[in-house]
């Protein structure tokens, strides 16, 4: 059973600690708000089943108390309502069994209200809504008893005819589920705007449906949100629901990075879930503006550059500069009378950029243009800079003048979110959580509310690269092949890199904006041929090039590369070609049966071990500098019994070893050792009378010889070996 609370992130495929609850509890629900917020509902805690509940704030990532349920219960359904936005509690486990108890958690009242009974108690239950004013539940269980049996729960329903309203215009109100013949009082309140809340009646029919349209926007209304809420004066049930005044600020969801799909357009905020954008985009936004009369009007707009010091969104390009228009991102898409092509307006250069000192040698400013659909801009005025860019925010505004052609006029260009490349790499907001990216629709035509959307940081990915370089001594046109894995998105496999000091590039291999973060392995495979031919991996190393650290691990010639979001490796590859040293026998004659050791700096080598004549160690990779090329005896030999030299190619040397001298870089150097069989010479004894009994000492170069030692007659030395030209004494 625990209390933490963990938030996973599908674009960066992590997850994150976001808090604690007030008690440790398994089995309580989770329901998204029609704000944004989670409610955390009841569980089962050490102490039983528990009526505790708490929000969670995406946006502030905190955990805050809500006031309790009125049923301890764990494992029931919780579903936020449609044209409601309450959340509905229904069934659930209560000290042991299955819970009837029916509850609303109202939001903007901040409680929960008991609102009746299901017929058959039931927990593990599923439940969804089924139409305007009913939810239903089906299944579950009571007890030992499996149930089949579903019931329809019943709410209240508020809606408008519209989610957006030009000015002066009436705002049709209807509703279901009311008491029959109650008041419901219909409540207007501006959230982003100065006018007091307005209320206005209705009364439920026979059949609890409710109507209104006495309330009207008004002409200074543009960019206002208003919530409506309906409360039943005899009943008690309530309902809520949103719309806008004119001219609405929306951005452009184009779906999960693991489900991207074509812009849809949404007046709310856009995290990971909604939209997928990487450092360096430019996200589309536009203000929807009805109700114009024809003629001019001016539109002023803003939006975060820096957030905390970081920079987010630097300036801005045209809304199609990332996602194609009209394929991808159509700012009339649901905006009755819109249609293109758009009239378009030079983006005047933002003079904070240089005075801010952004690097534009690597990645120039993306110039861009306004897009204007059912009018045209005649001027945008001078940059309006709020704040200090190294401060805690700073936020830049432009007002354009524009002439409308019609009465509906759709405003649309891109965010450019500020790219690592152009600020450094600790100036963008990498690190930040939260909803840093924000774009303000500030006034249309001096008036109306401000409207803040937002793009949350989780929402938008900075990818990251992995750059392999290879150094080869000497440099030449050797190529060096690698594989990687997995191979997936920019990363491909296998490749080849050369570097011969005169091709730029070739030697580099560049794996840019990944961003499926995992590990990656780098592995780069010599060929017998080049092993044969000296070429050795001697170094690999591996540096987060935006920390100047060491990344990942290094095995043989593998880099393991557990890359992160904005993390940029470099790996280098340091090859060079050793010294190859061959060792070949010949043995004279070639017939003889001698087995011989070929030993390079007094070890066996290679494929020199018992060899024979035409016996080689193969190509032998060794260090720059002097080795000791020599011999042992092989099985059954006696290395008396021949005359040996060694020729490294400076002539023959007497002896079973020499020095080859500095041996260097990418050179072959090829031994020979000579075995030449020594000559056998016997010196017999006859006597004359064979019966004579004088001895004898049998010599060879003057010396007793083998057996030859005071020998009669048939005495010998036997074969004694000798070199050639020598000389026998008896």
């Amino acid at each position: 059973m625990l209390d933490s609370v963990e938030i996973f992130d599908p674009t960066r495929g992590s997850v994150s600690f976001a808090g604690k609850l007030l008690l440790a509890r398994s089995g309580l629900s989770a329901t998204t708000l029609l704000d944004g917020k989670v409610l955390l509902a009841g569980g089962e805690g050490r102490s039983g089943d528990l009526a505790v509940a708490e929000l969670y704030d995406p946006e502030k990532h905190t955990l805050s108390p809500a006031p309790g349920m009125l049923t301890p219960r764990h494992g029931h359904q919780a579903i936020r309502l449609p044209d409601n936005n309450s959340v509905l509690i229904v069934g659930g486990t209560s000290s042991g069994s299955a819970l009837s108890a029916v509850e609303l958690y109202v939001p903007w009242q901040g409680l929960f209200k008991r609102i009746g009974d299901l017929k058959s108690p039931r927990t593990g239950a599923t439940g969804a809504p089924t139409g305007p004013g009913k939810a239903m539940m089906a299944g579950g269980t009571a007890g030992s008893s499996t149930l089949s049996s579903a019931e329809v729960v019943g709410y209240a329903t508020i809606t408008t005819d519209r989610n957006d309203y030009p000015p002066n215009t009436a705002v049709v109100v209807s509703g279901t589920g009311w008491q029959p013949g109650e008041t419901v009082n219909l409540v207007f309140h501006e959230t982003n705007g100065p006018d007091p809340d307005v209320t206005y009646q209705a009364v439920a029919d026979s059949s609890g449906k409710i109507a209104n349209s006495q309330f009207s926007t008004d002409i200074h209304d543009y960019g206002v949100i208003f919530t409506l809420t309906a409360t039943g004066v005899s009943s008690g049930l309530t309902a809520q629901t949103s719309f806008s005044d004119g001219a609405n600020l929306d951005g452009c969801s184009n779906g999960p990075a693991t489900a991207p799909t074509a812009c849809v357009w949404i007046n709310g905020n856009l995290n990971s879930g909604k939209a997928h954008y990487n450092e360096g985009d430019s996200a589309p936004y536009r203000v929807v503006m009805d109700g114009l009369t024809l003629g001019t009007h001016t539109v002023q707009f803003g939006w975060d550059v820096t957030d905390g010091g970081k920079h987010a969104i630097d300036y801005l390009t045209s809304f199609n500069r990332t996602l194609a228009y009209p394929s991808q991102a159509d700012p009339c898409l649901g905006v009755t009378g819109c249609s293109g092509p758009p009239t378009l307006f030079p983006i005047p250069l933002d003079p904070s950029l240089a005075a801010n000192g952004i690097n534009t040698s690597v990645q120039p400013v993306a110039p861009g243009s306004f897009a204007m659909f059912g009018g045209a801009i005649t001027n945008a005025s001078a940059y309006g800079l709020t704040g200090a860019y190294a401060g805690s925010s700073a936020t830049q505004n432009i007002t354009l003048t524009f002439t409308a052609t019609s009465s509906t006029v759709v405003l649309a260009w891109g965010d450019h979110l500020a790219t690592r490349l152009n600020w450094g790499n600790l100036n963008t907001l990498l690190s930040v959580n939260g909803s840093s990216y924000h774009t303000h629709f500030v006034a249309l035509d001096g008036g109306g509310g401000s409207q803040d959307k937002q793009i949350a940081a989780d929402a938008v990915v900075f990818p990251g690269s992995i750059t392999i370089v290879k150094h080869a001594n000497p440099q030449s046109s050797e190529q060096f092949s690698f594989s990687a894995s997995p191979a997936a998105g920019p990363v491909t496999s296998p490749f080849s890199l050369v570097d011969d000091g005169v091709t730029a590039g070739a030697n580099t291999k560049v794996f840019a904006n990944i961003v499926n973060f995992q590990t990656y392995s780098i592995t780069e495979n010599l060929s017998t041929a080049q092993t044969n031919n000296g070429w050795t991996l001697d170094l690999l190393t591996c540096t987060d090039t935006d920390a100047g650290v060491s990344v990942g691990t290094v095995t043989g010639t593998s880099a393991s590369i557990p890359l992160s979001e904005g993390e940029n490796v470099r790996c280098d590859y340091y090859n060079s070609k050793h010294p190859v040293l061959i060792v070949n026998k010949v043995v004279v004659p070639s017939s003889d049966t001698g087995l011989f050791n070929l030993q390079i700096d007094g070890t066996t080598a290679g494929t020199g071990a018992n060899v024979a004549n035409g016996g080689t160690t193969g190509p032998q990779v060794v260090s720059a500098g002097s080795h000791t090329v020599g011999e042992t005896a092989g099985t059954g030999t006696s290395l008396s019994n021949y005359l040996t030299t060694i020729d490294c190619g400076s002539g023959p040397v007497s002896g079973t070893s020499l020095s080859t001298g500095n041996l260097a870089v990418n050179t072959t150097t090829t031994c020979t050792i000579t075995n030449t069989r020594k000559s056998t010479l016997t010196v017999t004894k006859t006597l004359l009378p064979n019966t004579d009994t004088g001895t004898f000492n049998l010599q060879i170069d003057g010396a007793t010889a083998g057996t030859g030692a005071a020998v009669g007659n048939n005495g010998t030395t036997g074969a004694v070996v000798v070199e050639r030209a020598r000389t026998a004494r008896c």
